[in-house]
């Protein structure tokens, strides 16, 4: 029983339990077996739905506009993202955890049209650095590719989990008016470990 919660929530990676916000005050987590729940932070202005993210040890969640992680058996919450005003950022969101656990990618939205961009930071925290100009929404796939919204459209580019980093030249593979918005900035699709495309018309 999920109710109460403030939008959807996210798998863990082996599929056994969700994490989820609840009435905008908690991230919970939630045995699919037994429905036993653990809550993992409290506190206001948690953002739910597409931002969060669940790691092999940590789950990351987005309070106030920046990225948090905690670890997936509770305890202190860490802030790793802090907004940037010289670069007019207003939100980061969509936090997802590549392979080698060691990079978080999110999408930095900003006040300025064309501007938000999709970027890494190490998920102990640190400094940050941009993976992708004019573009939102990171996901992985696993054929190795980094899919990412851009202009409506989901875009694919062959991407390095160990440097952080793409490998080649992007090109478009769902065209725009295809996947829908889930809210600002953010397209409304997601990928399974066996490469299925699930998202909202």
């Amino acid at each position: 029983d999920v109710s109460g919660t403030s939008g959807g929530g996210v798998f863990s990676p082996d599929s056994r339990e969700m994490a989820f916000i609840s009435n905008f005050t908690a991230l919970t987590r939630i045995s699919l077996a037994d429905g036993q729940t653990r809550v993992l932070a409290t506190g206001g202005d948690f953002v739910s739905g597409v931002n969060i993210g669940w790691g092999a040890a940590a789950v990351l969640f987005t309070r106030g506009g920046t990225l948090w992680s905690v670890p997936e058996a509770g305890g202190e919450g860490r802030q790793l993202t802090t907004l940037d005003a010289g670069r007019e950022d207003v939100f980061h969101a969509d936090p997802i955890v590549i392979p080698g656990d060691r990079t978080v990618l999110f999408s930095c939205l900003t006040r300025v049209p064309g501007t938000d961009r999709i970027e890494a930071v190490p998920a102990g925290g640190g400094q940050r650095s941009v993976v992708v100009e004019r573009a939102t929404t990171p996901v992985w796939s696993p054929t190795g590719h980094l899919l990412f919204a851009r202009d409506g459209a989901v875009w694919a580019v062959p991407f390095d989990p160990a440097a952080g980093a793409p490998r080649g030249s992007a090109v478009p593979v769902i065209p725009a008016g295809i996947v829908g918005n889930v809210r600002w900035g953010s397209l409304g699709f997601q990928l399974s470990t066996n490469g299925t495309l699930l998202f909202v018309p």
